[in-house]
């Protein structure tokens, strides 16, 4: 899964939500990054690769590269 559509999740998830986009030095929670194809930990759903949405407070968010 490269996407996940905040249309798929439940109302409840969807009005906590927030974008979180793939991450690199110059970027973080929330602002577009360059660097689409990394993969980034979003916590309860996982690594997942490219734009997702994730729960919870930016500065619990940990974002980590792990490669292609």
């Amino acid at each position: 899964m490269s996407r996940l559509d905040a249309n798929l999740m439940p109302a409840a998830v969807k009005h906590d939500a927030y974008r979180v986009y793939s991450a690199d030095k110059n970027h973080g929670a929330g602002k577009t990054s360059s660097i689409t194809g990394s993969w980034i930990y979003i916590g309860r759903f996982g690594y997942i690769r490219g734009q997702v949405f994730a729960i919870g407070h930016p500065g619990l968010q940990k974002r980590h590269s792990v490669g292609d």
